[in-house]
């Protein structure tokens, strides 16, 4: 479900699944709005005066934040319901329902990479704050992390079931916390699983090929070479 974020001038956007995207100065009243060929749950992100948002017409949009106007838009293979992040050096990245994981120019909506799954990208990604690792799960049971430069995997985590919860960083970035599903029964927890990435890094930088680092009933991290 899309939800409401507030600009620098109290104003509100959000997404809506009558197909639009919403602005609302502080009064309530319409600013614009923006119509979609699809439901809209992805939640905008805003960056000095541009809306970054999914669509279920498979698109992702820039959209200018004052007049509602399209600045750029990047069409997927299906819907798009992840919520893009973007990096401060200027990569937007979102998942989309096609398995893939998309890598834009902020400036101009042009991929720089994408990356495939095994299914369904629903999950918004997580971005390391030295823009260097960019963080997703897909519904084909795995969280990874990529380069955010190059795309290349850095290490996936095998879960107990698929993803599309986003991935949140501890605020000293030690453990990432992601929720899976489990079965057909979807699983509320504080802590479904966590992966210790200070280790994760350590073992990347000193050695090659996969280890089982940290083991969680079934499941592991498997470590790819940075």
């Amino acid at each position: 479900m899309s939800q409401v974020v507030v600009d620098i001038d109290s104003n509100m956007y959000f997404g809506s699944a009558d197909t639009y995207v919403y602005a609302l100065r502080p009064d309530g009243q319409i600013m614009w709005k923006f119509k979609t060929w699809g439901a809209v749950i992805s939640t905008p992100v805003i960056l000095e005066d541009t809306i970054y948002v999914g669509s279920w017409d498979h698109y992702i949009y820039a959209i200018d934040r004052r007049t509602g106007e399209v600045r750029w838009k990047f069409q997927t293979n299906n819907v798009v319901s992840s919520s893009p992040a973007i990096s401060t050096n200027g990569i937007v990245f979102v998942g989309s329902g096609d398995s893939h994981l998309y890598a834009l120019n902020l400036r101009n909506g042009e991929l720089l990479w994408s990356y495939k799954t095994n299914n369904a990208v629903y999950s918004s990604p997580a971005i390391s704050s030295d823009d260097r690792v960019v963080y997703f799960g897909s519904w084909d049971g795995k969280v990874r992390a990529l380069d955010t430069y190059s795309g290349k995997l850095i290490w996936e985590h095998v879960a107990q079931g698929a993803i599309d919860s986003s991935p949140t960083l501890s605020s000293d970035e030690e453990t990432l916390y992601v929720g899976v599903w489990s079965g057909n029964v979807r699983d509320v927890l504080e802590l479904q699983f966590a992966l210790s990435l200070s280790k994760v890094l350590e073992h990347t930088k000193q050695n090659t090929g996969t280890c089982n680092l940290h083991q969680y009933g079934n499941s592991k991290v498997d470590i790819s070479m940075w």
